[in-house]
């Protein structure tokens, strides 16, 4: 399968995956941290079974495990954030705060391998902020607010992670990896707050199960897909495509998630600024 479609079909998953999330919190109020930790956990899971499946072969970090930390740390700080974000912005907005990360991404490029920005990255900042300032005009609850602030520091954190997942997954066997990342993101997040578990238990409801195993199934066969794209593609050629998901999400969410449909026009026009700013970064 080639480069493009895996990565067609990562954008898909991961854009469906992130509408039943806002469900998740917006509709069952469920725990975002007890979220993280049991969701990662079950991805990390299928990863492994799919692994094994394909020959697991444990990675040599020797060289790596600074990457590879980075790579659970931020993911797990980034997860936490996503899910906080959810709680209180619609999924058509916060794909659009999700797409700063292409600017980070940039910027980690130009401090750590001394990449020299184009006038045209620089226009696509300007335009992915323009977007989002749009987003943020005090119209109705679009306004600048815990959710926009966490929204624009998922984009951070991601940026940084998929930096360090992406160097990784280069050197060592991708579904491997993608495995024991998914794992060690659901380990980091335990770790930073263990009294979230106590909520693990509203999870065990039927309907939010069936909704946490579909999650994790999109989730888990999204970032494999993902990083067998990257091993098979060049980051600069991925990483243009990736921005898809700004456009999926927010038809997704306007399609199957009818609380989203407001200040469409707006939305619209923020995610086409978004849009075109992701694409002039990468």
């Amino acid at each position: 399968m080639s480069w493009q479609m895996l990565t067609c079909i990562s954008v898909f998953l991961f854009s469906a995956a992130m509408l039943i999330q806002r469900h998740l919190f917006n509709q069952h109020k469920c725990d975002p941290h007890a979220f993280v930790v049991l969701s990662q956990t079950l991805v990390g899971l299928l990863a492994l079974v799919f692994a094994f499946i394909h020959g697991f072969h444990f990675p040599d970090f020797s060289g790596l495990w600074l990457a590879a930390l980075g790579s659970v740390s931020f993911h797990s700080l980034g997860y936490i954030a996503h899910a906080k974000a959810l709680q209180t912005m619609e999924a058509s907005v916060f794909s659009m705060f999700y797409a700063t990360q292409a600017i980070w991404i940039m910027l980690l490029g130009v401090v750590l391998f001394r990449e020299h920005p184009s006038a045209l990255q620089f226009a696509g900042v300007v335009c992915i902020f323009v977007g989002i300032a749009f987003l943020t005009l005090r119209t109705g609850s679009l306004q600048l607010n815990s959710g926009t602030l966490l929204g624009l520091l998922t984009g951070l954190l991601f940026g940084i992670a998929v930096t360090c997942w992406v160097y990784v997954g280069k050197r060592a066997d991708i579904e491997s990896w993608a495995a024991l990342g998914f794992l060690g993101v659901a380990g980091m997040a335990f770790l930073i707050r263990p009294h979230s578990i106590a909520h693990a238990r509203s999870f065990f409801v039927w309907s939010i199960a069936v909704r946490m195993l579909v999650v994790s199934g999109l989730m888990s066969a999204g970032g494999v897909a993902l990083l067998l794209a990257y091993a098979a593609g060049d980051v600069s050629a991925v990483s243009p495509l990736r921005q898809m998901s700004i456009v999926v999400t927010v038809l997704l969410a306007m399609l199957f998630l009818p609380q989203e449909r407001t200040y469409i026009w707006h939305k619209f026009a923020a995610m086409a600024l978004c849009f075109l700013g992701a694409l002039l970064v990468v």
